[in-house]
């Protein structure tokens, strides 16, 4: 990809509704989850256009790693020189983490197992583990080929993946809960040959205009219900885990 590419995700980031509202809620959730007084090392694996960098620069000192070369150019552009190229499950630093976030990344790894290996390595003790991705298999799309994915979760499947590499489960929910219902209905009708046809591939494309603020106060309101509940549904789900000490 090269520079223009990347401006243009960065827009995207900046703007469409989804990624303004999951990041509200990432943020919502570590301001439940972290104290704020702590000082602490973040690293963003899959950092891409570097979207994410102002929150988490509110929890500690952020670096990004990315598998993209044109990413890693883009964001040292931008004035970021805590970025380096890498890519799971072969990270590798010279230092340890207090908290990873691995943001609608880990569906794109073939070996999932072996990256959550990887990511301990790189974690303090009892560190933390953030991470989102794309919820039921039932939902499989062409979509999700469009965008190099190798699966969608189930909470139970994603939960036992997590604890079997040793981290202990500080939150598993749903997200993305309110636009459910509806999301549902189009990611299934678009499954018929004929409509999937006529259908735009990226959902991302759509030019939805005025409704993009609407989407994002609703996806985003989530945050709100997050801090007190976990969401028994949703299109993503996301999950906080803890490094398990070492014997």
């Amino acid at each position: 990809m090269d520079s223009s590419v990347y401006n243009r995700l960065f827009e995207i980031d900046r703007q469409h509704w989804w990624f303004r509202g999951r990041l509200a809620i990432f943020e919502a959730v570590l301001n439940k989850l972290l104290k704020p007084e702590e000082v602490r090392t973040i690293l963003d694996v899959g950092c891409g256009s570097g979207a994410n960098f102002p929150v988490l620069a509110k929890f500690g000192e952020v670096y990004g790693v990315d598998s993209s070369e044109e990413a890693i150019s883009f964001l040292k552009d931008k004035g970021f020189e805590k970025v380096f190229k890498g890519e799971l499950p072969y990270l590798s630093f010279d230092k340890k983490f207090d908290l990873i976030t691995l943001f609608d990344v880990l569906e794109h790894i073939e070996d999932d197992g072996a990256a959550l290996r990887n990511i301990s390595q790189i974690l303090t003790d009892r560190g933390l583990i953030m991470l989102s991705v794309p919820a039921h298999k039932f939902l499989w799309s062409d979509y999700d080929e469009l965008v190099h994915h190798k699966r969608r979760y189930g909470k139970k499947e994603l939960v036992a993946k997590i604890q079997s590499q040793g981290y202990e489960i500080e939150l598993a929910t749903y997200f993305n809960t309110f636009l459910a219902i509806p999301a549902f209905a189009v990611k299934l009708i678009k499954k018929a040959p004929v409509i999937n046809k006529i259908l735009p591939d990226s959902e991302l494309d759509l030019n939805i205009g005025p409704a993009n603020e609407l989407l994002s106060l609703i996806f985003s309101s989530e945050r709100y219900l997050l801090k007190h509940l976990n969401f028994p549904m949703g299109l993503s789900l996301l999950f906080v885990a803890r490094k398990r000490p070492q014997n």
